[in-house]
């Protein structure tokens, strides 16, 4: 088990920027077969989470911890956290001894948490068959355990029975639509709009995606050279794709660089993808999940290159070029789908041999051979392909 203290607790709150954390018990909770001695080990949990709430009022709160499947249990120490210790809310765990939330068994344990109007939150854990090999029971089976849960209750109409239970909140948000926002004003914390309004702030996210870059001139007036932005732009893609280049050459290995290699590798093309990072996806999911995105990837026959970047250009043979863009909230995606790619962005295709270096590019098809210039790229190697599709050239956000 990790090292846990208040201190160290409220020194990450404090370096992260977070007001308070709410504290509760994960999977697999304190039955472990034993109404008696989930009972006790429920009652010690929440008597010391709220002696650290007591110490810290302004910095901790917490969920308690119930019995369940002991519904008995649960509706007594639901009570004792609620009336004496001042619980904020309860934690329940997706699915307990092969029961989900939703089953008519744990109606009471509903009905009693619906009176308090309490606020339940729900836990995923394993699934009760093993795991697969090689994939962590959080990627997966943690999903799917939510969603188990979620559909019983949704059929059993458990939160239409019980509509004060508090697992769900709409989000609080007034939404300006059609209006661009056109400067910041951090002096007098003001977002100004394209209108002459401005709107307060007390922190501002700006999360406007990611401009497109296209790969730079003269190369990317050449035939075949794509920015991808636009559900157009998808489909043009999609359709020389269809016509079968040789090797296709991918430049980051972001989301969107990853499922054009699954796509390519679906469609039985030959695919290099190249990232600059150590991993692919490594900036959205961190070093442990873009290692096991990067040996997905490789099974299915995908060339992935890591922790390079793209140098200076080379002149080669005749070839036709695709360059390819990332773009967060774009609609490039649906247009994708309905051309026949498949999603999610890890190769899953069947598998296939990688691409190997220097292999003989093929004429662009549908169109005259042109002489085009190609980068020079990780490890100095130099990769000829039919087409190239550039996903981000410097990476980032712009």
């Amino acid at each position: 088990m990790p090292a846990w203290s208040p201190g160290a607790a409220i020194a990450y709150l404090d370096e992260a920027g977070i007001a308070a954390a709410v504290v509760s018990i994960s999977t697999p909770g304190v039955h472990l077969g034993d109404d008696m001695e989930a009972r006790r080990m429920a009652r010690v949990v929440n008597e010391q989470v709220a002696e650290l709430v007591k110490d810290h009022p302004d910095r901790f709160g917490f969920f308690a911890t119930l019995t369940l499947p002991d519904v008995d249990g649960a509706i007594a120490e639901a009570a004792e956290a609620f009336d004496r210790l001042g619980a904020d809310g309860v934690i329940l765990l997706a699915s307990v001894a092969g029961r989900y939330l939703g089953d008519p068994a744990f109606d009471p344990l509903m009905a009693a948490l619906d009176e308090r109007s309490a606020v339940v939150f729900v836990h995923p854990g394993p699934l009760a068959g093993p795991s697969v090999p090689g994939l962590p029971e959080f990627i997966a089976d943690f999903l799917l355990d939510t969603t188990r849960a979620a559909l019983l209750m949704a059929r059993n109409g458990v939160l239409d029975r019980y509509p004060r239970l508090k697992m769900r909140r709409d989000p609080d948000a007034q939404w300006r639509l059609g209006v661009r926002a056109t400067g910041l004003d951090p002096v007098g914390k003001r977002v100004l709009l394209a209108d002459g309004e401005s709107l307060p702030y007390d922190r501002v996210l700006i999360a406007t995606g990611t401009r497109a870059r296209p790969w730079p001139d003269p190369e990317a007036a050449l035939d075949g050279v794509f920015t991808l932005r636009t559900c157009d732009d998808a489909g043009c893609l999609a359709e020389r794709l269809a016509a079968g280049p040789r090797r296709v050459l991918v430049i980051g290995g972001g989301f969107t660089g990853s499922e054009i290699a699954s796509a390519c590798r679906e469609r039985g093309l030959e695919v290099t993808l190249a990232e600059r990072g150590a991993a692919p996806l490594v900036g959205a999911l961190g070093g442990t999940l873009s290692k096991l995105a990067a040996g997905l990837q490789r099974a299915h026959g995908v060339d992935l290159r890591c922790g390079g970047t793209a140098g200076s250009p080379v002149r080669t043979c005749p070839t036709t070029v695709a360059s390819m863009r990332t773009c967060a909230s774009s609609p490039w995606g649906r247009s994708a789908m309905s051309s026949g790619w498949r999603t999610p962005g890890w190769p899953r295709a069947r598998r296939g041999s990688p691409a190997t270096q220097g292999a003989a590019p093929s004429p662009g098809t549908g169109s005259s051979p042109t002489t085009s210039l190609w980068p020079a790229m990780w490890r100095a190697s130099r990769i000829r392909c039919s087409t190239m599709c550039v996903t981000n050239i410097e990476g980032g956000l712009m």
